[in-house]
């Protein structure tokens, strides 16, 4: 409801709309990021947006969010065409995007694939 009505005004800011989805999608989900990575013409995964909902900040700074070892194994992990959920990182299994997520000190994870015509164009995460 909130996010209706942020769009439905004159003054509509996609910063504001994305910042309020995002809000709600932390709140409700009681989890500290969400954002979207979209997958670049070169393979890469690149961050487009952040909201880091203990700062209460957006991040729009586009940046590599992932080094090619570990993006290629993410990659095959959503195109399995499934929600990625890991609710507790320490019991997985090892891998290097498993251990690159325990050296940012990550606990757990959910990442739904975002898909134009069938293919894979990013995931939203949190």
């Amino acid at each position: 409801m909130k996010s209706s009505k942020a769009a439905g005004g004159k003054d509509f800011s996609l910063d504001e709309f994305m910042k309020k989805v995002f809000e709600i999608v932390g709140s409700f989900l009681q989890v500290d990021r969400v954002g979207v990575y979209m997958l670049t013409d070169l393979g890469e995964i690149q961050l487009a947006i952040s909201f880091d909902v203990k700062k209460d900040k957006v991040n729009t700074e586009k940046y590599r969010a992932m080094n090619r070892e570990y993006a290629n194994e993410y990659l095959d992990l959503i195109r399995q065409d499934r929600i990625l959920s890991v609710s507790n990182l320490e019991i997985e299994g090892i891998s290097p995007f498993i251990d690159g997520l325990k050296k940012v000190r990550v606990r757990s994870l959910i990442d739904i694939p975002l898909k134009r015509r069938g293919n894979i164009i990013g995931s939203l995460f949190s």
